[in-house]
């Protein structure tokens, strides 16, 4: 099994956005931009995930939706998925054999540091960063790990 993890792009800052719509807070024209980038270059990898599944707030939303017409993959949308979410439970029920979540930090870090049997994650994922674990949940390995700059 192959989990692909996706930090979402870069969104607009928290301070100019007001708190009662956290959840709302959109990718930045930049983020954009940059995410394209990371999508073509991605694509060129032909290592398509089956299913995407994303957090519901409008970043990573926006990010699952860049990614998945690149790819042509379906998108599902999962609360669990939101920062603060139970998704270790849920993410070992999914079949799918290659799967990408689009999410938040430092959520996305905890669940690959779990995926792998650890107690400690290894690493932080930059916004649209991207990490491939192989494995089944709790014994997988690190695959790669790549920053958008990288990417790019």
């Amino acid at each position: 099994m192959n989990l692909i993890l996706v930090r979402h792009g870069v969104a607009e800052e928290r301070e100019n956005w007001p708190q009662d719509q956290e959840f709302e807070r959109p990718l930045t024209r930049q983020g954009k931009a940059r995410l394209k980038r990371v999508v073509s270059a991605f694509r060129e990898t032909q290592a398509a995930p089956e299913v995407i599944y994303t957090s519901p707030l409008t970043r990573a939303r926006q990010t699952a939706e860049m990614l998945a017409e690149a790819l042509r993959t379906p998108v599902h949308l999962e609360s669990v998925l939101e920062p603060g979410g139970a998704a270790w439970e849920w993410l070992r029920e999914r079949t799918a054999e290659s799967m990408m979540v689009v999410g938040h930090e430092p959520d996305l870090a905890e669940l690959a540091a779990r995926w792998m049997g650890l107690d400690q994650p290894l690493f932080r994922l930059k916004k649209a960063g991207m990490a491939c674990l192989e494995g089944d949940p709790g014994s997988a390995r690190l695959l790669w790990l790549v920053t958008p700059r990288w990417l790019r």
